[in-house]
């Protein structure tokens, strides 16, 4: 009889001294993946045209400056009497002074941007007999803002049917030899311009002049 009590002592304190099954902590839900559209790229910003590489910049007439050193525009012109005249202004768009001496290089050019074959030359070029032409060159020095002139002279006269007359709508010039050549279209807010030279084939070139502010 005691052993059985002894036993019975054994067996229930074995029975309390085990520990307990562990129970496995509760999973956190996962939220299922979903594909999501890549936001869209943004936009750029502006670019200060202030910033722009001298090569970019134009005038309000659209002229680009010439290795940003020069903008050409259109001056005076006079058609009396079956004589041309017309006048270019070289607007220093840059940062430094620049001088030019002498007469600007100029070829004519038409509207497909081939060269006419006109013969160019310094002041009336005997065309015709005009002061302004023939006057002495001097050194012109332009700031920056300020301008040069120039100007062209030809006759309209077409008395040779065997070709057909030469029109002229661009000009090449270079104004220095150290200034790169430009092609300059012959019009602004007028409208489009053009060199009617006719069978003539000359062209007159005024010396830069120096223009007085104000």
């Amino acid at each position: 009889m005691p052993r059985i009590i002894v036993a019975a002592l054994l067996l229930l304190l074995t029975s309390c001294t085990t520990p307990p099954p562990e129970i496995p902590a509760p999973r956190t839900p996962t939220t299922p993946s979903v594909d999501r559209p890549a936001p869209p790229p943004a936009s750029p910003s502006p670019v200060d045209p202030s910033s722009g590489t001298p090569s970019s910049r134009t005038s309000s007439s659209g002229a680009p400056c010439t290795a940003g050193l020069l903008r050409y525009s259109l001056g005076e012109r006079d058609a009396a009497m079956g004589l041309r005249t017309l006048g270019i202004r070289a607007t220093n768009c840059g940062t430094q002074p620049l001088t030019l001496d002498g007469y600007p290089a100029i070829e004519v050019l038409d509207d497909t941007g081939a060269v006419l074959p006109v013969v160019v030359g310094r002041g009336s070029f005997g065309i015709s007999s005009v002061e302004s032409f023939d006057a002495m060159p001097q050194p012109v020095t332009i700031h920056p803002g300020e301008y040069a002139t120039t100007a062209v002279l030809w006759r309209n006269t077409y008395d040779d049917t065997t070709a057909p007359p030469a029109v002229g709508t661009h000009l090449r010039i270079t104004a220095a030899s150290d200034i790169a050549a430009e092609v300059f279209a012959l019009a602004d807010e007028e409208g489009p311009n053009s060199i009617d030279l006719g069978s003539t084939g000359r062209l007159g070139v005024a010396p830069w002049r120096a223009v007085t502010p104000g």
